[in-house]
């Protein structure tokens, strides 16, 4: 994980390799916190293109796969991957995360961009994002299936 992250982190060019490492520390902290056992339930759908662009060469993305699939395998981690074959969904081609709170508190939806970020609470907006969410869970592979994918994509790099 660190040597992709550390990939996708440097890939501008225009942070120095002392600030990546820091980006990459402060993403393991995060993700340990995620993945702990009274962490949140994480839903992630990738498109199945996420899966071929080789981050940092065949064994740093095959190293990221077999990462994901053990992610998987938490109770608490759902990864599916809508392969190209699906067609179009209302989701296709943008990027957010929904954020599903508690009954008594508001959802929202955040997306962001490569030079901003938006944090949205509007009811109707939210809505939005969910149907959409929900039209790319409907078009993806099953949770299972996607393991099976994912290890697959990786024994050929």
């Amino acid at each position: 994980m660190e040597d992709y992250a550390e990939q996708l982190f440097g890939a501008s060019g225009e942070r120095t390799p002392a600030q990546v490492k820091k980006l990459v520390a402060a993403r393991r902290e995060r993700s340990a916190r995620l993945v702990s056992p009274d962490g949140p339930q994480l839903h992630f759908v990738l498109g199945e293109g996420a899966i071929h662009w080789q981050v940092g060469g065949p064994k740093t993305m095959a190293k990221q796969l077999l990462r994901l699939i053990e992610l998987q395998d938490l109770p608490t981690v759902t990864i599916q991957v809508v392969p190209f074959a699906s067609g179009v969904h209302a989701a296709l081609g943008y990027a957010f995360t929904l954020l599903l709170q508690p009954a008594e508190q508001q959802d929202r939806a955040y997306f962001e961009s490569l030079f901003a970020s938006k944090l949205i609470h509007d009811k109707a907006t939210v809505d939005g994002y969910r149907r959409r969410f929900a039209q790319a869970v409907e078009h993806a592979l099953t949770p299972n299936d996607t393991s099976d994918y994912l290890a697959t994509v990786a024994a050929r790099l």
